[in-house]
């Protein structure tokens, strides 16, 4: 459910942030990574269901072959954001863009997201 992976999500960010201001005195960086859309074969496992199974499948390949980053760039960066110390590594330009987004405008956001996750993706 969404419901469950967003509490995890803001789990993981409050614990990560919390034991990041405990350990900071002892030199020990935490980091969490927000990697946005990356080419993995998490997609070509994923489970579809519905009537329109195969082509939401279909096009959901199609989407993430197009507009997801290599593995490769996506690792180098959160090697990069390790060893800047960052307290976030902000991956994709659209993970970034939304992180923007959320903080000007959250209320918007969470309906843009809304809108989006019970629409799935756009046909390409």
């Amino acid at each position: 459910s969404h419901t469950g992976y967003s509490a995890t999500k803001f789990a993981i960010r409050g614990f990560s942030e919390a034991l990041r201001g405990e350990l900071s005195p002892l030199n020990i960086g935490v980091s969490v990574v927000y990697p946005g859309l990356i080419k993995t074969g998490v997609v070509n496992s994923a489970r579809v269901r519905g009537d329109d199974a195969a082509a939401l499948q279909k096009n959901l390949g199609t989407f993430v072959d197009k507009y997801a980053m290599d593995s490769e760039s996506c690792a180098r960066r959160v090697v990069n954001g390790i060893e800047k110390n960052r307290g976030r590594i902000l991956i994709t330009g659209s993970t970034r863009f939304f992180d923007i987004l959320k903080r000007v405008f959250p209320t918007t956001t969470d309906m843009l997201v809304a809108k989006v996750t019970r629409g799935g993706i756009p046909e390409t």
